[in-house]
């Protein structure tokens, strides 16, 4: 960075590429760089170590969640909603978050026996 703001005539300056060798060399062998520097490790020495989180679940149904802003899935009939139905035919259990409803009755709208709709007042 600091070569940046060096003009093309103390570019060739001895002195002020010798002064950036040596910026660069105790830069490279300060302590604070040395302890950075044994906090990193590769990708592939880590990948190759025992995982310390792992999957235990035996589920084996397929569950599928949908977020939109689209308030027309909340009306009954309409294709919006009829889409979402559709989808449980490939899958056993469809979730959909509407987001920007502001405040209703119910939390919870079953649209099908496999289907929920979740109408939230949050924006994002």
């Amino acid at each position: 960075m600091k070569d940046f703001f060096i003009s093309e005539e103390q570019k060739f300056d001895a002195s002020n590429r010798a002064e950036g060798i040596l910026d660069y060399v105790l830069d490279e062998t300060s302590e604070v760089t040395q302890k950075q520097r044994a906090n990193e490790v590769a990708v592939e020495e880590e990948l190759r170590k025992e995982r310390l989180i792992e999957d235990a679940s035996n589920r084996v149904r397929s569950r599928v969640l949908f977020i939109t802003k689209n308030k027309k899935v909340l009306e009954k009939g309409v294709s919006a909603q009829n889409h979402f139905k559709d989808l449980a035919e490939v899958f056993d259990e469809v979730h959909v978050i509407v987001l920007g409803v502001g405040k209703r009755k119910t939390d919870t709208i079953r649209v099908a026996s496999k289907v929920w709709i979740y109408p939230t007042a949050s924006r994002y």
